[in-house]
């Protein structure tokens, strides 16, 4: 409706159309919590319509709920809403207002689609819609060459994730036979020692569908080498940039891993691989954090390492803590985001934090919010985002595969670069010298509502749902089962069965100690001692020369890969398309019929006698043929 009428409704119809659509939403969502959390209802599975009815398989079009996908559909809806709320003033006056808010329902629309789906037919539809949506509004400004390469970047890298997903869908149907949910589960559990032979290799079948699903998650939820496509996501406007990486895009990947939890506890050699990858990305990507300064792209890090805390603890089989944290997350990323967006507008759209100084007097309640929002990402005690990181860094830590040692330290480290990129963005905003001139003032309510919203549950959801996590286990069967997936849930519940003894305790852990760490080397390098920092700072490039150059990921694509494709194209182009397509086949066949009719043209000399000639001889040789052949 706001697409195709949003011209004829106008701007305040449009957004008020889609709010009313979204609030419908998570009312919606709230009742089915309230069946699915409170009275521990069983998966709920409506069938719509059948979709394809052939002699070999069935694909129904349905709903299916249970717990994991209430808790996805609520945290949607809640954030959705406040992202159309705060649009209105974010994008006020902007040409593309209509077709803006259209593009944002539509996303909600698909991550929708994407986690009530009750098969893998259904659910690689959201997969796509959201990925196909999430182009769109990267590269919203699409006279912006930036923009336009950034939602290109994020299609293409992509589509390497959703090949990877393509192929575990393809095994599963080979195995199973059926692609929805409760069916392909406990049929894929019976094929855990079946053996798949790939030309001289030898690999577990599940064991190839859980890491062709991970490959999958790290396209969606940008973990490293799939992640350079997320930065380049903040050139879309930053209500949708809270959108994507608070609620919607990104956390699909996690969401996947989890619904397919059985599976990935069946191949140990995967959960060691997802350990890895997400812990790696957790520390280095968040390093990367500490040297931008651009006030969306610092989220933006903050957002790729926060994602590779989930992915680790699923790799430790704590899918209840990477949930709880996803969810923890949501709120303070997408506060964070916009407090990032209204110092923008107030800024009028200066995005350098170098540019800033001194805003919190002047943007009060964007500094309070600003401020809540960083205490809850960078874990302090008693926070909400303080017991879900907690809570995967103890699981980490307790885990008994190989990588968990790797991956607790890199954890624990990506603590203290958390701390660090945090309060710098702080710091260099809110506090210090002015470095800017002109009026700055508190932008409108529609910006400023949305931020006192997010700032409560980002302070005290986590102390308060805690125990309904890990003590009232959620989840139930929805999630996996195995022993080690109990222990972990054992060893949590029994962590924080006191949410404020665990607060107590928090004081005297690592994380803790590396936390402190990070916000002393800040205050010390951007308070207390800024003008000794700025003269030391050039002996210093060497160190942040790496992380200014994102560890070469970026370099490595652009110089190697797209160099060698387009290298590669091009001789193709000489050789294949030049010399053998357009010379060989294309003008050589019309060489070859010119030459031929020159040929040919020597026959017709124009007189009578040489044609009456060539008739005589061509008779004379069928007579010929005819009696002494005998054709």
């Amino acid at each position: 409706m706001a697409g195709l009428l949003g011209e004829k409704l106008g701007p305040k119809n449009t957004h008020r159309f889609t709010i009313g659509m979204v609030t419908i939403s998570l009312l919606g969502a709230l009742y089915l919590s309230s069946i699915f959390i409170i009275h521990s209802s069983d998966p709920i599975f409506a069938k719509l319509f059948t979709w394809i009815d052939s002699n070999t398989f069935i694909i129904e079009i349905g709903i299916y709920l249970d717990a994991l996908s209430v808790i996805m559909m609520l945290v949607v809806a809640f954030v959705s809403l406040l992202v159309h709320i705060y649009s209105i003033g974010y994008m006020a006056g902007d040409e593309g207002y209509c077709r803006f808010f259209s593009y944002v329902s539509l996303f909600t629309f698909a991550m929708f689609a994407l986690v009530g789906a009750q098969n893998f037919a259904q659910l690689f539809f959201g997969w796509e819609g959201v990925g196909v949506v999430s182009y769109l509004l990267i590269g919203y400004y699409f006279t912006k060459p930036s923009a336009v390469n950034g939602g290109l970047k994020a299609f293409l890298v992509n589509r390497i994730g959703d090949l990877g997903l393509l192929i575990a869908i393809a095994l599963i149907f080979y195995y199973v036979g059926a692609l929805d949910y409760p069916t392909v589960i406990p049929m894929l559990e019976k094929f855990d020692q079946d053996i798949l032979y790939l030309g001289l290799f030898e690999i577990n079948g599940l064991t190839l569908i859980a890491f062709t699903l991970l490959v999958g998650a790290m396209g969606k939820s940008a973990q490293i080498p799939l992640h350079v496509w997320l930065p380049e996501s903040m050139e879309g406007p930053t209500p949708i940039s809270a959108l994507i990486h608070a609620a919607t895009m990104v956390t699909a990947g996690v969401f996947l891993i989890c619904r397919m939890s059985p599976i990935f506890d069946y191949s140990p050699a995967v959960l060691n691989l997802i350990l890895i990858i997400g812990s790696t990305g957790a520390l280095f990507l968040g390093l990367v954090g500490i040297v931008q300064n651009d006030i969306k792209r610092i989220v933006a890090y903050s957002t790729l390492s926060q994602l590779g805390y989930m992915i680790a603890a699923t790799g430790a089989s704590a899918y209840t803590a990477a949930m709880f944290h996803l969810l923890m997350h949501a709120f303070f990323k997408a506060l964070l985001f916009l407090c990032a967006g209204s110092v923008i507008v107030a800024m009028h759209h200066e995005q350098n934090i170098q540019n800033m100084g001194g805003l919190r007097r002047e943007l009060p309640i964007t500094f309070v919010c600003s401020l809540i929002g960083t205490l809850s990402l960078v874990a302090f005690p008693f926070t909400s985002g303080f017991y879900s990181k907690d809570s995967i860094i103890s699981a980490v830590h307790h885990c008994y595969l190989p990588a968990a040692s790797y991956a607790y330290m890199c954890l624990l480290l990506g603590a203290g670069a958390t701390s660090i990129y945090s309060f710098r963005s702080l710091f260099l905003t809110f506090f210090g010298k002015k470095r800017f001139t002109g009026a700055v003032s508190e932008p409108k309510w529609q910006i400023t509502f949305p931020l006192i919203v997010l700032a409560i549950p980002s302070l005290f959801l986590g102390m308060s749902s805690v125990g309904l996590f890990f003590i009232g286990n959620i989840f139930g069967n929805t999630l996996s089962t195995s022993t080690i997936a109990n222990a972990q849930m054992k060893l949590l519940s029994h962590e924080f069965a006191n949410p404020l003894l665990s607060g107590i305790d928090a004081l005297f852990h690592p994380a803790f100690y590396f936390m402190i760490l990070g916000f002393v080397i800040t205050l010390f390098c951007y308070i207390t001692n800024h003008e000794t920092f700025n003269r030391i700072k050039p002996s210093l490039k060497r160190i942040a020369y790496p992380l200014e150059m994102k560890f070469g990921f970026d370099w490595f694509n652009d110089h190697i890969i797209v160099r060698s494709i387009i290298q590669f194209s091009r001789r193709l182009y000489r050789y294949l398309d030049k010399h053998v397509i357009d010379e060989g086949i294309i003008l050589g066949l019309a060489k070859r019929c010119l030459q031929a009719s020159y040929t040919f043209k020597i026959v017709q000399t124009g007189y009578v006698y040489h044609y009456a000639s060539m008739t005589i001889l061509s008779l004379f040789l069928i007579i010929f043929f005819v009696l002494y052949i005998g054709i």
